[in-house]
């Protein structure tokens, strides 16, 4: 028959009890390293050479519209939906989301479903005899680790630490590819640019050689000039290999960036433009925010924290390791029919105390300490250059701004110079090889142009770059995904 359980007059629990109480006393306290702030002063020193701030959160989120270009637009969104980057990381989010799952389960009892079944033939030496001895078990066992200490806590939030430093490090990916993007699409389009100003500038010169061959065969001009036009224009003619060359670099780094190889992207290169020379104005919500939310900073400060973690950890190592245990189930021995066995209940409180090992046990948690702090000094150098990249971006934006305007001039009296010449050639007041000369000036001044427009562009990415959390926390990420999805269908 199966008999009734019958308790201990002596729990073991009771025991436990009265050890947990004893132990109290003993607990660690969670500490929190000391993270160093950026002062408000130095953010607003920083930030308070922004040319231009405005409140327009929608317009800061998707800065790259202001290029005012349908294609950068769809590479911008297939990007985000493709790229190969971005998709490792979103996993390695969700990865870390499991392994916080899983560690947060180390919290509750441990255990399950057990059963085994054991026979045994022996022979007794009197009358040869063979017996068959059978014992088979079955029930539910369990252990709770009652962390005392705060070992597994302090698991749980170095687990934690590493799934926000993914998420980061998953925002970051989005802000490089975002700005890699923009910036690639700029380079291209201005090569392109490049590319039919030098097939300008050689029609033009090969106009000067043609006119002064023929000048030299008349006895008008010299050799030596002629020498020099042609010399003029093999310089150009060199050029346009090496544009040609840097233009198919541009076209596979775009390609690789919305995952797609070359021939896959369909893109119609002849409608990539650069930006007017007014249209590009910064719009940020919060600069001096931005600073603090910076995801490569917010990475960095992740670390300190699941180092201080780990750090806990190995402190709470020191102590003794206390968990209950218990099962419940049946019992047969030498029959495996129910009414010949009996109930088992057992619950065990257990201690483990690595007390031999403490010497090592102390080691490890000094080099958690020092890990700890080469972690923080890692992430205050991230600060200085959190604080230097900002202040630097924004120098080169200014500088690259004022660039343009002197630019811009030349190109304006360049284009009246040409005008100049012209009438006066149709006059018959100066030749056509002076002509063609003032011509070649105003290709020379669009063409440098092109160059500053280009750099000055990516400038505009690089400042975005340096304060993407003023846009990337507020970024519709669902309505980028859903564009691009219209994009690939489209």
């Amino acid at each position: 028959m199966l008999k009734r359980l019958k308790p201990n007059k002596k729990s073991p629990v009771l025991s436990v009890i009265s050890m947990v109480v004893l132990l109290q006393g003993c607990m660690q306290t969670i500490t929190q390293p000391e993270i160093t702030q950026i002062a408000e002063e130095v953010r607003y020193a920083v930030t308070s050479q922004l040319p231009t701030m405005t409140d327009s959160i929608e317009h800061n989120a998707r800065w790259w519209q202001a290029f005012a270009s349908q294609e950068l637009d769809q590479l911008v969104a297939t990007a985000l939906e493709n790229n190969r980057d971005l998709r490792a990381t979103r996993l390695r989010v969700e990865a870390a989301a499991a392994r916080l799952r899983l560690q947060e389960d180390q919290q509750r009892p441990q255990g399950g479903l057990y059963t085994d079944l054991n026979e045994q033939q022996a022979q007794l030496i009197r009358n040869g005899e063979k017996v068959t001895s059978r014992q088979g078990r079955i029930g539910i066992e369990a252990s709770w680790n009652l962390d005392l200490f705060g070992r597994i806590e302090a698991s749980i939030r170095a687990v934690e630490a590493n799934l926000q430093r993914q998420a980061y490090a998953n925002d970051q990916v989005i802000a490089e590819i975002i700005t890699a993007v923009v910036e690639t699409y700029t380079r291209l389009a201005g090569a392109q640019a490049q590319l039919v100003v030098l097939e300008q500038q050689l029609a033009s010169i090969n106009q000067t050689v043609a006119t002064l061959d023929t000048r030299v065969k008349e006895g008008f001009a010299t050799p030596l000039e002629l020498y020099r036009a042609k010399v003029l224009r093999y310089e150009f003619e060199a050029k346009r290999p090496l544009i040609a060359e840097q233009a198919a670099q541009y076209r596979s780094s775009l390609a690789t960036l919305v995952g797609e190889t070359v021939p896959e992207l369909a893109i119609a290169y002849s409608a990539f433009i650069l930006p007017d020379s007014q249209s590009l104005a910064l719009v940020f919500a919060n600069p001096q925010q931005s600073i603090l939310d910076n995801p490569e900073l917010l990475q960095s400060r992740t670390n300190v924290l699941q180092a201080a973690a780990l750090s806990d950890q190995a402190k709470a190592a020191l102590y003794p390791d206390i968990s209950i245990s218990g099962l419940v189930g049946w019992l047969s021995a030498g029959s495996l029919q129910l009414d010949q066995g009996e109930a088992n209940l057992s619950i065990t409180p257990r201690l483990q105390w690595s007390i031999l090992n403490l010497s090592a046990l102390r080691a490890n948690l000094q080099a958690s300490h020092l890990e700890e702090q080469a972690v923080l000094a890692e992430y205050e150098k991230q600060l200085l250059l959190v604080l230097n990249n900002a202040d630097q971006s924004i120098k080169t934006w200014n500088a690259r701004n004022q660039r343009m305007a002197y630019l811009n001039e030349r190109h304006f009296f360049a284009q009246k110079a040409e005008n100049q010449a012209k009438v006066r050639y149709e006059e018959g007041a100066i030749p056509y090889v002076d002509y063609l000369d003032a011509q070649r000036e105003l290709l020379a001044a669009e063409d440098a142009q092109i160059i500053a427009k280009i750099e000055w562009s990516s400038s505009y990415a690089d400042l975005y770059r340096a304060f993407a959390g003023s846009w990337l926390y507020q970024l519709d990420q669902a309505g980028i995904e859903k564009q691009a999805s219209l994009v690939k269908e489209g």
